[in-house]
């Protein structure tokens, strides 16, 4: 989890916190739950309300269908379970296909036309529907940026992979000395350690209402020893205190969760250009990975971090100040390194993305799929 850079010998409130509309008064007890629904994901500080009480007070806001199910760190949960603190509520809603088997399609010149098995009819225009069904690549107003590897689209879901080459990164790194682990009053130092490829999956939604893109907050960050090449290539997971390890992990949960907790709208991510906003809500999760301030919250929130978990593996990264000396020596060193595998291809962690968002899969086989393109309309 991320907090804001703050000043090493100052106790001041994080930069940006004040933004969230969540924002509450310190409390001797932490009351985060993480909540999600679709693409939406937020931590909301809601522990000890009832599920159905959360589906209510939250609905418009992540788009809760009514008929949902509550998952509670993958286990179905009902309306009146009392959530507790760092647990993970999803409302997920079972997909399912509506009216007859067979629904009957004319095509009428330029014109295609459906109808339902209630009488119902829509129509729309052929070329509109051929690039609803197989949509030509293009970039469209974006210019991709350097090191982006593979745009992988299904649905309203886009994701960006990414890669970074190995470097030594400065970074800021919570102080041994530091009085708490997280948040207000949490001290940090400047740290320069190697870092191996790095690789993030950015995942972007499309607005309802006019079809823009915005990023979702359900990123996620691997390692690898050499770059990519295909999309069957493994991943590992990243030594790093900001990328969040569950306790409980399914296929619902993501592998390695970017925190976003104090991700910044800007402007641009609300431009009426569809590349500002890809550009601006990539660069603002590539800030909250990388510029902003490392600290001990995700263990506290999500039960470890992916650096809690590998700093045992070797020496050379069992502290901070370890790492730092074995950089100092070999920065190559971490090309070397036997990070934790995820037994993932980037094939596969797209997949578990598109599943976890709901994305709709827009091939089409049938006359019945047909149909829906047009009714989706």
């Amino acid at each position: 989890m991320r907090e804001k850079k703050q000043v090493e010998e100052k106790d001041s409130k994080p930069t940006g916190e004040e933004d969230s509309i969540f924002d509450v008064a310190p409390q001797p007890v932490n009351k985060n739950v993480t909540v999600s629904s679709g693409p939406y994901i937020e931590e909301l500080p809601v522990a000890g309300m009832a599920v159905g009480e959360i589906r209510r007070k939250f609905a418009d806001r992540f788009d809760i269908d009514e008929k949902a199910q509550a998952i509670i760190d993958g286990n179905d949960a009902n309306e009146d379970y009392l959530t507790k603190c760092g647990e993970s509520l999803m409302f997920v809603r079972h997909a399912g296909e509506k009216g007859a088997q067979n629904i009957k399609v004319e095509i009428d010149g330029k014109d295609v036309s459906a109808r339902g098995p209630e009488g119902q009819e829509r129509s729309m225009d052929l070329s509109a529907l051929v690039d609803r069904i197989c949509p030509t690549m293009s970039t469209g107003t974006c210019i991709l940026p350097t090191g982006l590897k593979a745009v992988l689209s299904r649905g309203a879901i886009t994701i960006w992979v990414w890669e970074k080459a190995p470097a030594i990164q400065k970074l800021s790194w919570i102080r041994g000395d530091s009085p708490t682990p997280y948040g207000p009053g949490t001290k940090y130092r400047n740290v320069r350690i190697a870092l191996p490829y790095l690789v993030i999956f950015a995942v972007f939604g499309r607005d309802h209402s006019n079809g823009m893109p915005f990023i979702i907050r359900t990123d996620e960050c691997f390692f690898r020893n050499e770059p990519l090449k295909q999309l069957g290539d493994q991943l590992l997971y990243p030594a790093l205190l900001n990328c969040s390890k569950y306790n409980q992990q399914d296929s619902l949960t993501p592998l390695s969760w970017i925190c976003t907790q104090h991700l910044k709208q800007t402007k641009k991510m609300t431009s009426g250009n569809a590349g500002d906003r890809f550009h601006a809500g990539f660069d603002a999760v590539r800030y909250c990975l990388l510029e902003t301030s490392f600290n001990l919250s995700s263990e506290h929130h999500e039960g470890n971090s992916w650096y809690g978990a590998s700093k045992t593996i070797d020496k050379r990264i069992a502290t901070i100040e370890a790492w730092e000396k074995a950089t100092a020596k070999d920065p190559l060193f971490v090309l070397d390194m036997p990070w934790i595998p995820t037994k993932h291809s980037v094939t596969d962690v797209a997949e578990r993305i598109f599943k976890r968002t709901e994305a709709a899969d827009n091939s089409v086989k049938t006359s019945n799929d047909l149909a829906r393109v047009i009714f989706a309309q």
